[in-house]
């Protein structure tokens, strides 16, 4: 009987101190810190803007709470409130908190305080290394966007290569962009639409509606879209599909649509007219492809489209001879007018 009186009164010990665990770790306000810090880490590995969102939604007199308690989280997020509203002193005064607790992406914001407020390059780059070295992302982008203003293309490409392989949308994009344009990286359509697909699919997991990047302090979007479209018509790194091609201009931000590239036939006039810029091999036999099959079509109005894309008079003078012949009136008006100006 004493026996089982001690197994139940230990039970009882365990219970008891089990359960004031579990609620000291799961209190209203540790679930709080926890989503917080969810959220921020979201937001400092990939973008996230659902997360990002989220944090906008923290009254900022809750943050201003969690940050008088030591929480870094809180601090950093509380700067970024400040900044917001433009009162940078405050904003600042919270990085600096939270960077005292080697908080990554307070060490990225102070960074560009220094580059905004003091235009100190060493202050700025002393800080974004702080920040790499936390694992913060973002600053490993901007050490390779500042290596690259420098000319040092091969750091560039190694620090966003790095990055790139841990999942970082923005790296992915970059490096696709990259190995399309052939300025920094040698140009492999293969490799650009491998990245390309790999920030695509990373886009749509981390609810972003575009990946931007980032040069002499300035955004623009890359328009992985628009990119992998290309790739899709051509079948260059995958399956030709024209569909898909579709779809994803279908999908291109607002920000980031450019006017003279709204149908599908307009993007393969845009890659049409790319042909005599690229030396490689393979890109140019399948852009080849690609104006034989537009000229095989005989639609007018890929025909006069090609025409008035075309710089060589003479060439375009044939495109809106064969519009003409297809039935349309715009092609015989406008082969009439080369006509009438000499062009053979």
């Amino acid at each position: 009987m004493k026996n089982t009186t001690k197994i139940f009164t230990a039970l009882f010990i365990s219970a008891v101190i089990s359960g004031g665990v579990y609620y000291t770790q799961f209190t209203p306000e540790q679930r709080e810190i926890r989503q917080l810090e969810k959220n921020v880490q979201l937001v400092r590995d990939y973008d996230d803007e659902e997360a990002w969102k989220a944090l906008e939604q923290v009254p900022p007199e809750r943050l201003r709470l969690l940050a008088e308690k030591g929480n870094a989280a809180a601090q950093y997020q509380l700067g970024v409130y400040y900044d917001s509203k433009d009162k940078k002193a405050l904003a600042e005064t919270w990085f600096k908190k939270a960077a005292e607790q080697h908080f990554a992406m307070a060490y990225r914001q102070l960074a560009l305080i220094e580059a905004r407020k003091h235009d100190n390059q060493q202050k700025y780059i002393e800080f974004l290394k702080q920040a790499y070295q936390l694992g913060d992302k973002g600053s490993q982008m901007l050490l390779a966007v500042n290596a690259l203003e420098e000319d040092d293309k091969l750091t560039a490409l190694m620090l966003v290569e790095e990055v790139a392989q841990q999942d970082y949308a923005w790296a992915q994009a970059q490096l696709g962009q990259w190995y399309f344009d052939g300025n920094v990286a040698s140009r492999d359509w293969k490799k650009a639409f491998y990245w390309f697909n790999k920030a695509y699919a990373n886009s749509k997991i981390y609810h972003q509606d575009g990946v931007y990047q980032v040069a002499r302090g300035q955004s623009r979007p890359i328009i992985i879209q628009r990119e992998l479209a290309i790739l899709y018509l051509l079948g260059i790194g995958t399956a030709k599909n024209e569909d898909k091609a579709v779809a994803l201009l279908a999908e291109i931000p607002e920000i980031a649509q450019e006017e003279d590239i709204a149908t599908l036939s307009d993007l393969k006039i845009y890659i049409v007219g790319m042909k005599d810029k690229i030396d490689d091999p393979l890109i140019q036999y399948k852009i080849e492809q690609l104006e034989e099959e537009m000229l095989a079509s005989k639609e007018p109005k890929i025909l006069i489209l090609l025409g008035e894309k075309e710089s060589d008079q003479s060439k375009a003078k044939v495109y809106f001879g064969e519009a003409c012949d297809a039935g349309s009136q715009e092609g015989c008006d406008k082969y009439r007018e080369l006509n009438e100006k000499g062009v053979k």
